[in-house]
């Protein structure tokens, strides 16, 4: 990510402000991942701040990224911050932007996952499993499988307060979620690694005509 995110920026081309912004940030990702650099974690989402902000004064620019907004710069940022172990700094932003006005009801699941594992890294184990709960009731609205991989994330995280009555509450019925983490992170004990549980992981992230759950409240 890292070197590709610098290629864009620095090849012998000439691309629109919001494309060098998005490239900026994921160099800022690329960097919180990679050296945890802070200070080039900083400089990076600064300059991709700038960029967006002076791709709306370019006039006549062919935006060659629609989909980019400032609204998804903050929420990209915060999965920044979430990556160079930034983590109360990461929940401060998705709790001021991540806003259902803002975003499609697969977004607000996606970045649900994300902030319920900053939850659980600052240990507010009760509040992370509520909020990875909506992602994963999104997940099964929307059939994201991206937002489904995330909450496994979530599952993981929550390990260790698994004997806590409102986290085992919340996670109650995620068996499928449960074995995907086990794929992905190698637990032992606590995820089931039988072909039958991995079998209804497959089957249920491919299910979007799944028995309906509770639609899920998308206020703050």
């Amino acid at each position: 990510m890292l070197t590709l995110a610098q290629a864009v920026q620095d090849g012998p081309w000439t691309l629109p402000a919001s494309v060098r912004s998005e490239a900026a940030q994921q160099e800022a990702r690329g960097h919180a991942l990679t050296t945890r650099d802070l200070a080039a974690v900083d400089r990076k989402l600064t300059e991709a701040r700038d960029l967006l902000a002076a791709s709306v004064c370019e006039h006549g620019e062919q935006d060659m990224s629609l989909h980019y907004s400032p609204a998804l710069l903050m929420l990209q940022t915060a999965l920044c911050y979430a990556a160079a172990r930034q983590s109360d700094r990461a929940l401060v932003i998705f709790q001021r932007e991540l806003r259902p006005a803002a975003f499609s009801l697969r977004e607000c699941g996606y970045f649900r996952a994300p902030m319920a594992d900053v939850l659980a890294d600052l240990g507010e184990p009760d509040e992370a499993a509520v909020v990875g709960a909506q992602a994963l009731s999104i997940a099964r609205i929307t059939g994201s499988l991206r937002t489904w991989t995330e909450v496994s994330r979530t599952v993981h995280a929550l390990t260790p307060w698994l004997a806590r009555p409102s986290v085992r509450t919340r996670t109650r019925g995620t068996a499928p979620v449960y074995a995907l983490a086990s794929r992905r992170y190698g637990g032992e004990g606590a995820f089931d690694h039988s072909p039958c549980a991995i079998s209804r992981t497959t089957a249920a992230v491919g299910a979007k005509s799944a028995a309906p759950w509770p639609e899920p409240s998308m206020g703050e």
